[in-house]
């Protein structure tokens, strides 16, 4: 075997060789399952009619609630995020952090029964983006962690394409889905699919991503 392709070899070998590497994979397929369906359809949903569920906003007024406040919070959660990590440790934050992820999904309910005014709605997505900034800084934190040694650039590249797939996959079928049940339906269904995410933090060996991160 060529030494290149022995090496490649390797890097796959060594990353699915890691500790409870299933339940990581598993983590990372399923962190973000409710958001991957969620991400692809709150643009439609703040631009449908609300004739058929929508919120029946202007493109412009879509583009400052998602392109400068939804932004803005997603950077002000993913800095806030890194702090906390870094003040308190991985362990103790990710199941705060996930939860901040995965709650505000809430909002998106709210919104489809309510309709609320547009002086209401920019508040409700800053929030929503606000948690998804702290709970995807978790996310990112282990993926680090669990890429370590001399393949650890590698480790990182495989994690993110299962990251990839992980949000491609349902983002495939969110339309699909939404035309079934409806927006109501459809985020009571994110809501759900936010939960199977929560599972393999249990079985996550935090105190060694920790350990090997510190030294990686």
């Amino acid at each position: 075997m060529a030494p290149h392709i022995r090496e490649f070899a390797d890097v796959f070998r060594t990353y699915f060789a890691q500790e409870k590497v299933g339940v990581l994979v598993a983590f990372i397929l399923t962190y973000r399952l409710g958001e991957a369906f969620l991400s692809k359809m709150t643009a439609p949903f703040l631009l449908d009619a609300p004739g058929v569920g929508g919120l029946g906003l202007s493109t412009e007024t879509v583009g400052i609630v998602q392109g400068t406040v939804g932004v803005l919070s997603l950077v002000v959660g993913g800095i806030a995020g890194g702090w906390l990590v870094s003040r308190f440790s991985l362990k103790r934050m990710i199941w705060p952090m996930a939860l901040a992820l995965k709650g505000p999904d809430l909002v998106y309910i709210y919104m489809a029964l309510a309709k609320p005014s547009l002086a209401l709605i920019y508040p409700l997505i800053a929030l929503e983006q606000l948690g998804y900034g702290l709970g995807f800084t978790a996310f990112t934190v282990v993926l680090m962690y669990s890429a370590i040694g001399k393949y650890k650039t590698s480790h990182f590249a495989i994690s993110t394409g299962i990251m990839a797939l992980g949000m491609m996959v349902p983002g495939m079928i969110s339309g699909f889905a939404q035309a079934q049940l409806g927006y109501v339906g459809f985020f009571v269904l994110v809501i759900g699919l936010t939960l199977p995410g929560l599972i393999p933090i249990l079985f996550l060996p935090l105190d060694r991503l920790e350990e090997r991160g510190g030294v990686s």
